[in-house]
């Protein structure tokens, strides 16, 4: 989200007031996470920085594109915090059930990664969402009391930065 437009594109980011106001205002906020390859990971390692970067670590799993690790980002919080329905990008990392959020409880899945299954590419998943709203509207609103109730400061110190501490002092 952002407020300048150069050629009718958006250039400058919004303030944050802004954003989420723009958020609420929407019924579905598209998010993703973001995934490093085997590359980024080997090229991670190979630096002291490496213990202090906010990547999780993750499983090898079944598909190859997405051995790694995940970072989460703000986009993904931001559509529950906006009340808005949370449309993620699948990912065999189950990111966001690892925040204790549930697919088709707290937030719907769509599919990017092919092949792709019928019905779950984003246009179908749009189609489907916006033409069943009063159905997908309860999504919405669980995710965002669930946000609400899981995605807080003190869970964010008590489930990552306290442990890293530990794993930092470990290190030395």
């Amino acid at each position: 989200v952002s407020t300048q437009s150069t050629w009718g594109i958006r250039s400058q980011p919004a303030s944050f007031p802004d954003k989420m106001k723009f958020i609420s205002k929407t019924r579905i906020a598209i998010a993703f996470n973001h995934v490093a390859t085997r590359q980024t990971l080997k090229e991670m390692r190979s630096g002291e920085w490496y213990h202090f970067f906010p990547y999780y670590e993750l499983y090898d799993p079944k598909y190859e594109h997405f051995s790694g690790n995940l970072q989460i980002k703000a986009r993904t919080t931001v559509g529950f915090f906006g009340r808005a329905l949370v449309l993620y990008r699948w990912d065999p990392f189950e990111s966001l059930e690892r925040l204790g959020m549930e697919a088709d409880v707290h937030f719907v899945y769509y599919n990017a990664t092919h092949p792709i299954p019928s019905g779950m590419d984003l246009q179908s998943r749009i189609n489907t969402i916006l033409s069943n709203w009063s159905n997908y509207s309860k999504i919405a609103e669980r995710g965002y009391r669930k946000a609400m109730e899981t995605l807080t400061l003190s869970q964010w110190v008590n489930d990552y930065l306290k442990p890293l501490r530990k794993k930092n002092r470990s290190n030395y």
